[in-house]
């Protein structure tokens, strides 16, 4: 096997490695573009507020899509073909029955039919994510206005990845204490795993980036990040990981998987992210 083929086979095999213990809702990035594009979503694109899309339409209780709901898919499907760094978070909410339980698994069923309907379209999976609410979050951002017992919400994000770095995935089971920069005992499984896939795989650097929602001042925030994702490096180091392999990078409050409208979304904004590189 060529070094090519073995590098792709390594890094596929990393990656779904990562997905076993790390992702909260799929794979989060595409390889970068030209920077010309990524100015182009910047200006095109409200990464806050979210679109709620219109039209449609499921069979009564079920995940089966109407047909006649294409039509504002293929919009969506457009601007993702034309803007190859837009990722999406399709959040789906469903209020009809008693059973929040049952909201909620019907809500994410019918994310995931939407999300399959793009992957038939050609878009890569990697960058749909799915979320489904139900009746867990109260807050006006959720609100289903008009007697509505569905909604479908589209929030974007910007995929980019910085420097070479793709393959991105969300680690999970990060938590900071209290005053924001204590890491927790309870992140030290997940980061062993992590740290275990680096000494198995030593052709392979890292880049850490650590996000936060937009509670308190902007530039606290980013120091913040950039300090949580310089703690985590430091216990990957202390596990035998060589430091010049570990890029870390603060983000601060951009790229919101979720509003910042509720505590649930806030706490989803507060994430640590890791993607990839080969060295050799």
């Amino acid at each position: 096997m060529r070094n090519r083929d073995l590098f792709s086979f390594a890094v596929v095999s990393l990656v779904n490695i990562c997905l076993m213990f790390f992702v909260s809702g799929g794979l989060a990035a595409q390889d970068v573009q030209d920077s010309d594009s990524i100015e182009d979503i910047d200006s095109e694109i409200d990464y806050t507020q979210g679109l709620v899309l219109s039209n449609i339409k499921f069979a009564a209780m079920s995940d089966k899509l109407f047909s006649s709901s294409y039509p504002s898919l293929d919009l969506l499907v457009s601007k993702m073909r034309r803007l190859s760094h837009l990722q999406i978070n399709i959040v789906s909410f469903y209020s009809d029955y008693v059973d929040d339980a049952y909201n909620e698994k019907l809500a994410m069923q019918r994310a995931l039919s939407i999300k399959e309907y793009l992957v038939s379209q050609r878009i890569s999976p990697d960058r749909v994510l799915t979320e489904g609410i139900g009746e867990q979050i109260k807050s006006k951002d959720y609100e289903l206005k008009g007697g509505k017992t569905t909604m479908i919400k589209v929030y974007y994000r910007n995929s980019q990845s910085f420097e070479g770095y793709s393959n991105v995935v969300i680690l999970k089971d990060i938590k900071f204490g209290k005053l924001g920069y204590l890491l927790f005992a309870s992140s030290y499984p997940t980061l062993d795993r992590l740290a275990n896939i680096l000494e198995k795989n030593r052709q392979i650097d890292i880049l850490i980036s650590s996000f936060t929602d937009s509670e308190g001042n902007d530039e606290f925030n980013l120091k913040l990040s950039q300090f949580r994702a310089d703690v985590i490096k430091n216990y990957l180091v202390s596990r035998g990981i060589n430091q010049s392999r570990i890029t870390t990078l603060g983000q601060g409050e951009k790229n919101p998987v979720l509003p910042n409208t509720s505590l649930a979304g806030r706490k989803r904004n507060n994430r640590v992210e890791v993607s990839f590189k080969r060295k050799y």
